[in-house]
Protein backbone atom coordinates (compact mmCIF):
# COMPACT_ATOMS: atom_id res chain seq x y z
CA UNK A 1 0.00 0.00 0.00
CA UNK A 2 3.14 1.94 0.63
CA UNK A 3 3.27 2.31 -3.34
CA UNK A 4 0.14 2.98 -4.21
CA UNK A 5 -0.65 6.39 -3.69
CA UNK A 6 -4.26 6.60 -4.46
CA UNK A 7 -4.53 4.35 -0.75
CA UNK A 8 -6.39 7.23 1.95
CA UNK A 9 -4.57 7.12 4.94
CA UNK A 10 -8.13 8.11 6.33
CA UNK A 11 -11.55 6.91 5.24
CA UNK A 12 -14.36 8.92 5.94
CA UNK A 13 -16.75 5.78 6.79
CA UNK A 14 -16.37 2.37 7.08
CA UNK A 15 -18.39 2.79 3.74
CA UNK A 16 -16.03 4.23 2.29
CA UNK A 17 -12.93 1.35 3.00
CA UNK A 18 -15.33 -1.06 1.73
CA UNK A 19 -16.36 0.46 -1.64
CA UNK A 20 -12.20 1.87 -1.61
CA UNK A 21 -10.92 -1.96 -0.69
CA UNK A 22 -13.30 -4.32 -3.56
CA UNK A 23 -11.75 -2.19 -6.38
CA UNK A 24 -8.14 -2.09 -4.70
CA UNK A 25 -7.85 -6.07 -3.54
CA UNK A 26 -9.09 -6.98 -7.04
CA UNK A 27 -6.17 -4.92 -8.39
CA UNK A 28 -4.22 -6.46 -6.08
CA UNK A 29 -4.88 -10.02 -6.53
CA UNK A 30 -5.77 -10.12 -9.66
CA UNK A 31 -3.14 -7.22 -11.86
CA UNK A 32 -0.27 -6.40 -9.72
CA UNK A 33 2.51 -8.23 -10.17
CA UNK A 34 4.03 -9.20 -7.03
CA UNK A 35 8.49 -9.80 -7.36
CA UNK A 36 8.36 -11.97 -4.03
CA UNK A 37 6.20 -14.55 -6.57
CA UNK A 38 8.17 -14.37 -9.25
CA UNK A 39 6.37 -11.10 -11.03
CA UNK A 40 3.18 -13.52 -10.42
CA UNK A 41 -0.55 -12.10 -8.91
CA UNK A 42 -1.48 -14.14 -6.24
CA UNK A 43 -4.77 -15.46 -8.15
CA UNK A 44 -2.04 -17.33 -10.59
CA UNK A 45 -0.23 -18.76 -7.82
CA UNK A 46 -3.46 -19.60 -6.02
CA UNK A 47 -5.01 -21.34 -8.89
CA UNK A 48 -1.94 -23.55 -9.58
CA UNK A 49 -1.28 -21.15 -12.90
CA UNK A 50 2.72 -20.27 -11.89
CA UNK A 51 4.09 -23.40 -13.27
CA UNK A 52 2.71 -23.32 -16.70
CA UNK A 53 3.12 -19.40 -16.79
CA UNK A 54 6.96 -19.89 -15.31
CA UNK A 55 7.39 -22.06 -18.75
CA UNK A 56 5.56 -19.47 -21.43
CA UNK A 57 8.25 -17.45 -19.89
CA UNK A 58 11.37 -19.43 -20.42
CA UNK A 59 10.26 -20.61 -23.98
CA UNK A 60 9.79 -16.96 -24.86
CA UNK A 61 12.77 -15.95 -23.24
CA UNK A 62 15.25 -18.99 -25.04
CA UNK A 63 12.97 -18.01 -28.25
CA UNK A 64 14.66 -14.16 -28.13
CA UNK A 65 18.23 -15.70 -27.18
CA UNK A 66 17.96 -17.75 -30.58
CA UNK A 67 17.26 -14.69 -32.27
CA UNK A 68 19.52 -12.23 -30.90
CA UNK A 69 22.22 -13.59 -28.52
CA UNK A 70 23.85 -10.33 -28.77
CA UNK A 71 21.32 -8.52 -26.36
CA UNK A 72 22.18 -11.19 -23.47
CA UNK A 73 25.93 -10.47 -22.70
CA UNK A 74 26.40 -12.97 -19.63
CA UNK A 75 23.88 -15.62 -19.69
CA UNK A 76 20.66 -16.90 -21.47
CA UNK A 77 17.86 -15.34 -19.69
CA UNK A 78 15.71 -17.24 -17.29
CA UNK A 79 12.48 -16.56 -16.14
CA UNK A 80 11.86 -15.36 -12.30
CA UNK A 81 11.29 -18.30 -9.94
CA UNK A 82 8.89 -19.05 -7.52
CA UNK A 83 9.65 -19.12 -3.78
CA UNK A 84 8.93 -22.46 -2.15
CA UNK A 85 6.87 -20.89 0.37
CA UNK A 86 6.21 -17.04 0.58
CA UNK A 87 4.45 -15.77 3.71
CA UNK A 88 3.91 -12.49 5.37
CA UNK A 89 3.21 -13.63 8.94
CA UNK A 90 4.82 -17.24 8.91
CA UNK A 91 3.56 -19.84 10.87
CA UNK A 92 5.48 -21.03 14.06
CA UNK A 93 7.97 -23.39 14.33
CA UNK A 94 7.17 -26.37 16.32
CA UNK A 95 10.00 -25.66 18.95
CA UNK A 96 7.87 -21.82 18.98
CA UNK A 97 4.57 -23.25 19.88
CA UNK A 98 4.65 -23.50 23.10
CA UNK A 99 6.09 -20.32 23.91
CA UNK A 100 3.05 -18.63 22.62
CA UNK A 101 0.87 -17.67 24.85
CA UNK A 102 -2.67 -19.96 25.84
CA UNK A 103 -5.59 -18.20 24.19
CA UNK A 104 -8.57 -18.47 26.37
CA UNK A 105 -11.70 -19.64 24.85
CA UNK A 106 -13.98 -17.35 23.87
CA UNK A 107 -17.43 -17.90 25.54
CA UNK A 108 -20.56 -18.84 22.81
CA UNK A 109 -23.47 -16.54 22.96
CA UNK A 110 -27.06 -17.00 22.44
CA UNK A 111 -28.28 -16.87 19.07
CA UNK A 112 -31.73 -15.52 17.67
CA UNK A 113 -33.49 -16.64 15.30
CA UNK A 114 -35.88 -14.99 13.11
CA UNK A 115 -38.28 -16.01 10.04
CA UNK A 116 -35.50 -14.40 8.04
CA UNK A 117 -32.52 -13.56 9.85
CA UNK A 118 -30.16 -15.63 12.59
CA UNK A 119 -28.59 -13.24 15.17
CA UNK A 120 -25.72 -13.99 17.60
CA UNK A 121 -26.17 -11.99 20.64
CA UNK A 122 -22.29 -10.17 21.23
CA UNK A 123 -22.01 -7.98 24.28
CA UNK A 124 -18.64 -6.80 23.16
CA UNK A 125 -20.15 -4.83 20.29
Amino acid sequence: MKYRPEFPSRFGSIEDARAFCVKFFDWYNREHRHTGIGLMTPEMVHYGMASEIVAARQKTLDHAYEKKPERFVKRPPTAPELPGKAWINPPAKPEEINSLPRIQAVPSFPVFETPRMTFRANPCL
